[in-house]
């Protein structure tokens, strides 16, 4: 788990023996646990913010999507591409959010990590004409992905009158993404073109099962603007509820590829993808409010971001253009939400 994951479970931990997510329930302004000078601290601060912190689990899958052009003669327009598809994560998180009740403002924040499983990559090359000489499948079969997002924004009621329960909120934030799908194995696909590699393989195979062929180290940093709201649902006391969409106007890509057996490129990470984009980020969440406090949900996230820039193989210093990288990943939501 990255730095961000880490910051945000040292923020739940650090305010978790405030009130024991297990303990006896007390009301905010009645500490009568407390020595009196902590007690009026404590009702000075529970008068003016609301805390809550959670953990959610998130099952997820992901795709990619990556073509350049060499910009040599006799060769395609993508000349090659890489795309990933079902790379299914699991994922925990943490989750924290302080909202300053006079005005309105809160600063919310996740973090998270998990593992990725499964999913398939499928590597082609192409001639001019957008004829294929070569296409093989490769297994993914691990590595990890890791996140944190933070944001601040103003809570407001929009129709006190007409709906007291919806509340609104726009925020900005950061969000930082890494995910690294390992591929091992592969076999040969069919080709416009006969394969040459395929032609001299008696078994179709490009590598054993247990061979690492391609790894995808890549990093987004991005910036969001979005809006949220959370509204009850009457048919069923407690129920709720929430979404957010955001828009991304900014996102910078560093990727670290790992062509394992190019031995022609040098030690991995052999080839490095930068590039710049923007795209859109959601999340829903059903939930119900167990006790006054407790809460669990049930939702959904999807995050989609795409960028063009440029390449480079090593050892050569020059850059070849990007035509398409594109990242999604989108899945369902697991939550435990606790109140102060």
């Amino acid at each position: 788990m990255n730095h961000y994951a880490h910051a945000m479970f040292g923020v739940v931990l650090s305010v978790l023996p405030v009130t024991p997510l297990f303990a006896q329930e007390s009301s905010k302004d009645d500490p009568a646990h407390l020595s009196d000078p902590l007690a009026s601290i404590y009702r000075t601060l529970s008068q003016q913010f609301d805390v809550s912190a959670g953990v959610r689990y998130w099952y997820s899958s992901g795709r990619i999507n990556f073509a350049f052009a060499n910009q040599q003669p006799g060769f395609g327009d993508p000349t090659s591409t890489l795309d990933w598809t079902g790379t299914t994560a699991h994922s925990g998180e943490a989750f924290m959010r302080l909202d300053h009740t006079p005005t309105g403002l809160f600063l919310k924040g996740i973090g998270g990590g998990g593992g990725i499983t499964n999913g398939d990559l499928v590597d082609r090359d192409f001639v001019a004409g957008q004829r294929s000489f070569s296409a093989f499948r490769i297994p993914v079969t691990g590595s990890g992905l890791s996140y944190g997002i933070i944001d601040i924004g103003i809570q407001f009621t929009p129709a006190p009158q007409a709906a007291p329960g919806l509340k609104v909120w726009p925020f900005a934030g950061y969000h930082f993404w890494y995910d690294n799908p390992i591929s091992r194995g592969g076999t040969c696909e069919p080709t416009d073109i006969s394969n040459a590699f395929c032609r001299t393989s008696a078994t179709g195979v490009l590598a054993s099962p247990s061979t690492k062929v391609i790894g995808y180290a890549a990093q987004w940093n991005v910036v969001r603007l979005g809006i949220g709201a959370s509204t009850p649902i009457p048919v069923v006391a407690g129920l709720s509820i929430s979404g957010e969409v955001a828009w991304v106007p900014y996102a910078r890509s560093d990727v670290d590829d790992s062509h394992y057996l190019r031995t022609d490129l040098g030690s991995p990470p052999n080839i490095f993808l930068r590039s710049k984009g923007s795209g859109v980020e959601a999340e829903m969440m059903l939930s119900y409010a167990v006790t006054e406090r407790f809460g669990l949900g049930l939702g959904g996230r999807y995050w989609g971001l795409f960028s063009d820039g440029d390449v480079r193989f090593q050892p050569s210093p020059g850059r070849f253009p990007v035509s398409r990288y594109d990242q999604q990943r989108y899945g369902m939501l697991l939550q435990a939400k606790y109140s102060f």
